[in-house]
């Protein structure tokens, strides 16, 4: 039979480290939709200037795409930063066992192939 204690330890920490692996993995995808998507539009940007349909100053092209991928990169941490402060504030209600649980889960997710 398993010990009471033992499953109030191991429940927060469980429940911290799944919802850290889907939030990194979450991020990851939204992050990786972005990058295709920023890369779609330059492809066909690159058609049609090819195709001497419009004409593209790159240099603009290539400052507004870093900077979306750099908007779209800094709100995900800071999503990820207030779910961690969350985390962190309700500490009687998800445990530092959550939170201990949640930055390793969160990690593999957003390392996860």
């Amino acid at each position: 039979m398993i010990d009471q204690s033992l499953v109030s330890l191991a429940s927060p920490l469980a429940f911290g480290g799944i919802l850290g692996f889907t939030m990194g993995w979450l991020c990851r995808k939204i992050i990786k939709i972005a990058i295709i998507g920023i890369g779609l539009i330059l492809a066909l940007l690159a058609c049609l200037e090819y195709h001497k349909t419009i004409t593209v100053n790159w240099n603009v092209a290539d400052h507004q795409a870093s900077a979306l991928l750099h908007n779209i990169s800094t709100k995900m941490l800071e999503i990820v930063n207030n779910i961690s402060t969350d985390l962190h504030n309700h500490a009687t209600t998800f445990p530092i066992l959550g939170v201990a649980g949640f930055v390793p889960g969160f990690l593999m997710g957003i390392m996860r192939s």
